[in-house]
């Protein structure tokens, strides 16, 4: 609709960025931490692992 009434691609692109950044960033803070917790626990069974950290988790989203 906002097309129509002769909004640019600049503010359709800003009105969904304003809308969705705050539910991508709650979905993030909730979801990485849960990821995190999974994966220690599913390594954890195994002999040998190397530590991890956060960055893979981190890269693997971003």
């Amino acid at each position: 609709m906002r097309k129509l009434h002769g909004a640019d691609h600049r503010h359709i692109a800003g009105l969904l960025v304003k809308e969705f950044a705050p539910l991508l960033g709650i979905a993030a803070a909730i979801s990485l931490p849960l990821i995190w917790w999974a994966g220690q626990q599913y390594l954890g069974g195994f002999v040998e692992r190397a530590d991890m950290g956060g960055w893979p988790h981190c890269w693997a989203r971003c």
